[in-house]
């Protein structure tokens, strides 16, 4: 009992030391990430919408001119002309790890965890769906005749667009921009 009790405690202190937290400096600011923080990272070619890969992950080694990502979802696509191809790989009970070059990233999106960014993503999803089935309730009360619920239909509309927006403006997460905007990040080391 006591060797299993000294090998869960072993385990149990280990296992955040494998992981880093990341530093990111601008100009006027700097934040810190938090060991175990999901990260999504973008990196693209200097044609921002040509060629793109996106890794979803949290941040194993970092190290002076790259950083190793433990991934648990890899996708990337390629723009040629006005066709978008999208190849999208997924770890659902694995994880890969993938070593990029700080120089290769485009942008940076934080998350408390995978848990925390399928929660984003599906109230972001709903956010969509109300703001469509909001339009379309409007513009059906709009075409029913006065007597018969078209005040009624237009309120309806109005108030699942306006859950629609703020449902989709909360799910939206600060991007970390490292190139080609005005506000640039770097990872301080």
């Amino acid at each position: 009992m006591r060797y299993l009790l000294l090998i869960i405690s072993m385990y149990a202190i280990g296992l955040p030391c494998t992981a880093q937290s990341l530093p990111l400096t601008s100009k006027t600011k700097i934040k810190t990430f938090k060991v175990g923080t999901y990260f999504e990272i973008v990196t693209a070619d200097t044609c921002d919408e040509c060629d793109w890969t996106k890794y979803r992950g949290t941040i194993k080694v970092l190290s002076p001119d790259s950083l190793t990502l433990q991934t648990t979802h890899i996708e990337s696509g390629r723009k040629i002309d006005s066709t978008a191809m999208l190849h999208s790989v997924y770890f659902p009970h694995a994880s890969g790890s993938v070593t990029l070059a700080k120089n290769d990233i485009l942008l940076l999106k934080a998350y408390k965890s995978e848990k925390s960014y399928n929660r984003k993503n599906t109230i972001g999803s709903i956010g969509a769906i109300l703001l469509v089935t909001g339009a379309a309730t409007a513009i059906h009360g709009i075409v029913l005749p006065k007597d018969s619920g078209r005040s009624t239909m237009l309120a309806s509309g109005g108030a699942q667009i306006l859950t629609g927006i703020s449902l989709a403006i909360s799910s939206s997460s600060k991007r970390y921009y490292f190139r080609d905007r005005e506000a640039v990040w770097w990872i301080k080391q």
